[in-house]
């Protein structure tokens, strides 16, 4: 199996949090005293696509950048190649992945944030208000975007200038 485009952990974070030997163990199928990297992609992969379910509306980019998203990832790669063939993963790991567990439910509600960047999209509805000019003979609609948001802007609304005249009334 190939790694994703993108991906939150590397081999050498999972080696740094379990050591090179205890990766070789958990990760070597065929007992010839290689690790599989297969079977290290494949727990790389699934970390990824775990918290990509949660933090979806974060740039996979700004996630992959982002130092606390990495830790995650190495965390639950790590629970992964434990678990991977039915062995127990350490308490230790198994703290860790619970609490992270805990914690993702909040971010994918919006109740905390991670420090990256942007988002995907505004946490909050933004509405468009159309307007229609009836001093035009075409009835001309304008359209005052982005009514709804409090940050203040130095755009211009669009509305159409004042005429006097008989001809719009």
């Amino acid at each position: 199996m190939s790694l994703l485009s993108t991906v939150y952990t590397t081999t050498a974070r999972i080696e740094q949090r379990m050591s090179a030997l205890g990766l070789t163990n958990m990760t070597d199928h065929d007992e010839d005293g290689t690790r599989d990297t297969d079977v290290v992609e494949d727990a790389i992969n699934w970390a990824t696509v775990e918290l990509d379910q949660y933090l979806w509306k974060y740039s996979p980019s700004d996630l992959a950048s982002d130092e606390l998203v990495q830790m995650w990832a190495t965390d639950l790669a790590v629970f992964r190649s434990f678990t991977n063939r039915g062995n127990p993963a350490p308490l230790s790991i198994q703290n860790e992945v619970d609490r992270i567990w805990s914690m993702l439910p909040l971010y994918a509600d919006g109740q905390r944030q991670l420090r990256v960047s942007n988002h995907k999209q505004a946490m909050r509805p933004v509405i468009s208000n159309l307007r229609v000019d009836r001093r035009f003979r075409r009835r001309v609609v304008r359209v005052v975007q982005e009514t709804s948001p409090e940050t203040t802007t130095t755009r211009r609304r669009d509305f159409a200038p004042e005429i006097h005249g008989d001809d719009y009334s």
